[in-house]
């Protein structure tokens, strides 16, 4: 996926491994330019393969939203880890900005497998062994690629 990439009238910016002063450089500056170039009414910035972010990742984010507020358009950040959601709220920006947190999928399936609410479950007949299997199979498919 390109840095870059427009979708409708929705702007979806893919942020960089490390999000500070010397990797934000000409972000805000492409994106303004798009936004009046393509009439973009929405951006996304994309967390998926961001670790780390200063107060410059912050300061483009609420630029790119102070700029679409003014045009009636929105802002959301996306894919975003524990930690980057920590720094993004203790700033305030989840108060103003729609943050959607990665889903550590593996970590929601154990809980599953591991409560009680499942193993308690009236099944039917039939599906006693298939719920037996699907627990231990899956299970064993999670401690493989922990």
């Amino acid at each position: 996926m390109e840095q870059f990439q427009v979708k409708g009238r929705t702007l979806v910016i893919r942020m960089p491994k490390e999000l500070d002063h010397h990797t934000t450089g000409q972000i805000p500056g492409i994106a303004d330019r798009m936004i009046g170039e393509k009439n973009i009414q929405r951006i996304e910035f994309d967390f998926r393969d961001t670790g780390f972010m200063d107060s410059s990742g912050i300061g483009v984010i609420m630029g790119r939203y102070q700029k679409l507020r003014l045009l009636g358009g929105s802002v959301a950040v996306t894919h975003v880890s524990d930690r980057i959601w920590r720094i993004l709220h203790l700033a305030g920006v989840t108060k103003v900005i729609e943050v959607e947190k990665e889903r550590n999928w593996k970590k929601e399936i154990r809980s599953t497998l591991r409560s009680d609410s499942i193993k308690n479950t009236k099944w039917p007949p039939v599906l006693y062994a298939l719920k037996d299997f699907l627990i231990k199979r899956l299970g064993s498919l999670l401690e493989h690629t922990t």
